[in-house]
């Protein structure tokens, strides 16, 4: 599942990276290898007709884009930092589809929107990603480490409901963008992918003053029929919720 796959143009803000060397993960069986899922912002500056300036490296070969898939429901521009405000959602989801598929990756299953997360006891889940280090330094390796999965009112801070909250033992940084959030393979079965590393807390500083790490993932259960729709190859009916 987890591919050394990143995307260029890179983007910068602050003068800082916010997607460089994103990991993106395949989702899906094996007939999925296709198509690519990433965090919304990591993509949101191509447009439409740009898919094709899009490249990703995998082991060494340049894999070219043929569309981009962004939620409709996505800010465009939108910076994942500690100022966003939680308790409404973020569509930060995307899908990029390739001319060709990726041959010989492993591909993980997709988890489904019905799987109770909240049910299991001390839930441990991986997240993976060649951002930052504790040498606040991009790795030129890719990285993965364990997180627990925290309940929404067991999360130290309101995150976005399309999320899923994930830290405490550890923390996915700048640069760890679309990367995967997944049950590891067992006893023969493939990984399961959760979600994707969407925002948090600054997390150089969250080392730095030696707070509990926390960040928040694009709970995939909430945007299933979002990915079906974009690996059949179109874009979903969207319509805004209404808010009072």
């Amino acid at each position: 599942m987890i591919i050394r796959a990143y995307m260029a143009p890179w983007r910068t803000c602050r003068a800082r990276p916010i997607c460089k060397a994103a990991l993106a993960a395949l989702v899906g069986l094996a007939w999925l290898s296709s198509c690519l899922a990433s965090a919304a912002h990591c993509v949101d500056f191509f447009a439409p007709s740009e898919a094709t300036k899009l490249r990703l490296w995998y082991n060494g070969t340049t894999v070219r884009a043929a569309r981009i898939f962004i939620h409709p429901g996505t800010t465009r521009g939108w910076v994942p930092d500690s100022d966003i405000v939680g308790g409404v959602p973020r569509y930060d989801i995307a899908a990029v589809k390739l001319e060709t598929p990726i041959v010989g990756a492993n591909v993980a299953a997709l988890v489904r929107p019905d799987a109770n997360l909240e049910g299991e006891s001390n839930l441990e889940l991986q997240v993976a990603g060649f951002g930052e280090t504790e040498t606040a330094f991009i790795s030129k390796l890719m990285m993965h480490t364990t997180v627990k999965f925290l309940r929404p009112q067991d999360c130290p801070r309101l995150g976005a409901t399309d999320a899923i909250c994930a830290g405490i033992t550890a923390d996915a940084c700048s640069g760890d963008s679309g990367g995967p959030l997944f049950y590891p393979p067992k006893n023969g079965n493939p990984a399961i992918l959760v979600g994707l590393v969407s925002y948090g807390p600054d997390c150089d500083v969250t080392l730095a003053q030696g707070s509990t790490p926390v960040g928040f993932y694009t709970d995939l259960r909430k945007h299933y029929d979002a990915i079906m729709a974009w690996v059949d190859g179109h874009q979903i009916d969207w319509t805004p919720p209404i808010t009072y």
